[in-house]
């Protein structure tokens, strides 16, 4: 194979893998952007529901959590909001890992080693 045929081989499949990832992160995007999550803790006298950037989007509190002391009712309050932002992590984790799949190898194209272009004499 030529030199420039290699080149231009070589330029052709990272473009290709360009695009592939651009089409997986607008997925990805549109996923994590519908994703929440919900935790209840104190027997589910307390109840958060944490937006996909982690913040509070719901809280339910039950009787049982208004007959909790104060300082017990804000520490169940935020180890609930806590837990489910560790949820929240673990769940946008796999949704990268589901849209990009495994970490690429070094014969990706772009990956690996720095100088990925073939040499003049197509090594």
């Amino acid at each position: 194979m030529a030199y420039d045929d290699a080149n231009e081989e070589f330029l052709r499949r990272f473009a290709e893998r360009i695009d592939e990832q651009l089409g997986q992160a607008d997925q990805l995007r549109d996923a994590m952007a519908q994703v929440s999550v919900v935790h209840a803790g104190v027997n589910g006298a307390v109840e958060v529901t944490v937006d996909s950037a982690g913040g509070l989007s719901g809280l339910h509190l039950t009787e049982a959590a208004m007959r909790l002391a104060p300082g017990d009712l804000a520490r169940a309050i935020l180890d609930c909001s806590r837990m489910a932002q560790a949820k929240l992590a673990m769940q946008l984790s796999a949704a990268v890992h589901g849209a990009f799949g495994p970490e690429p190898d070094a014969d990706t194209p772009g990956y690996g080693r720095p100088n990925r272009l073939p040499g003049p004499h197509g090594s």
